[in-house]
């Protein structure tokens, strides 16, 4: 995420017609590094993850890696 974003997004900014797009990729990179450290909390704070927001995360990140770029593409 972090090469996408210094790497790709940069020049997006530069071009009008490609900042919106650009800001939500942002985002969404911040949204996953969010879940990525909630899973990382839950699994090495507690010896037995809960269940129920583990897997909640987990659905969440699979969503946004998986779902959400195909949704795009077709948009």
């Amino acid at each position: 995420m972090k090469a996408e974003e210094s790497a790709f997004y940069p020049a997006l900014m530069e071009k009008k017609e490609a900042r919106e797009d650009a800001m939500e990729g942002i985002e969404e990179h911040h949204v996953s590094e969010l879940v990525l450290k909630e899973l990382e909390i839950n699994s090495n704070l507690l010896q037995k993850p809960q269940a129920g927001v583990y897997n909640s995360n987990v659905k969440d990140l699979r969503f946004m890696v998986l779902v959400q770029p195909d949704k795009s593409i077709t948009e």
